[in-house]
């Protein structure tokens, strides 16, 4: 159970660090007195991104605590850009002491907030196979929150799977082109985005290049062992290439997402 023991405490930990966010006071969020040093600010900020960015929890499946984390890690950011700036933490200061910051930033917060549910929303619709209204959702996420890559993993993805059908074979091929510049696009950003893994690996399913999407949905799985909807893919892939579940053995049984039934059709 020690993995479990950490998950609690990363749940405790995040619940401290969601009161700080809330607080609306940067100097609460990094933990740091009105009058830290910069090298203490800094320090500040990295302990917290070691705490609560996904890569230090490789392998262990997050679950919702993925979407805690990330505010968690955008309100840090915020506050180290502000705070590490002799300038910007000296208006800051006087925003803050005339009470308008503190509203600002309880603003961009609740922004984060609205953004993270209309993604929630967007993921729910695209699991129903609702596209139309899920890409909405997405886009909504997008415009609160443009730092959003998962967000914007999906509408790429969303976008084309929902005109594949009548898309000529040329136009097909021109979109694929355009998704995978913009998944790609995402990666550069942010390497362990899962969905722009998991879609990758269906892309490359399309072109028939097993290979390759074998190796998107293994990073998939190396960031949530029992993601359903990889585990489904990679089974297809082995199935077509006769090859088996690479240190998988054992991994539950999984029923098909919607997009891998949309993949069974082509």
């Amino acid at each position: 159970m020690p993995e479990q023991r950490s998950l609690d405490q990363l749940r405790l930990d995040l619940e401290a660090m969601a009161q700080r966010v809330a607080s609306g006071d940067h100097f609460r969020v990094l933990g740091v007195s009105r009058d830290a040093t910069e090298e203490q600010v800094r320090a500040a900020y990295r302990d917290i991104a070691r705490r609560f960015h996904a890569d230090a929890w490789s392998g262990v499946e997050l679950g919702e605590l993925r979407a805690e984390m990330q505010r968690v890690l955008v309100a840090a950011s915020k506050a180290h850009t502000t705070l590490v700036s002799v300038e910007k933490r000296r208006q800051y200061v006087v925003e803050l002491e005339a009470g308008g910051s503190k509203r600002s930033v309880a603003r961009d917060v609740e922004r984060i907030f609205q953004a993270e549910a209309a993604f929630k929303q967007g993921i729910r619709l695209y699991e129903r196979g609702d596209l139309s209204r899920a890409a909405q959702k997405f886009e909504e996420c997008l415009s609160l929150h443009p730092g959003e890559v998962d967000a914007k993993a999906y509408l790429l993805w969303t976008g084309y799977a929902r005109q594949s059908d009548a898309l000529s074979d040329a136009m097909r091929t021109s979109m694929l082109n355009d998704v995978e510049r913009g998944l790609r696009e995402v990666l550069k950003a942010h390497p362990r985005s899962l969905p722009a893994h998991l879609f990758l690996g269906h892309l490359e399913r399309t072109r028939n290049r097993m290979a390759a999407a074998k190796e998107h949905y293994d990073q998939v799985l190396q960031m949530e062992p029992h993601h359903s909807e990889a585990l489904s893919c990679l089974r297809l892939v082995n199935k077509r290439t006769g090859g088996r579940l690479d240190g998988k053995k054992g991994a539950p049984a999984a029923k098909d997402g919607f997009f891998t039934r949309f993949f069974k059709k082509s």
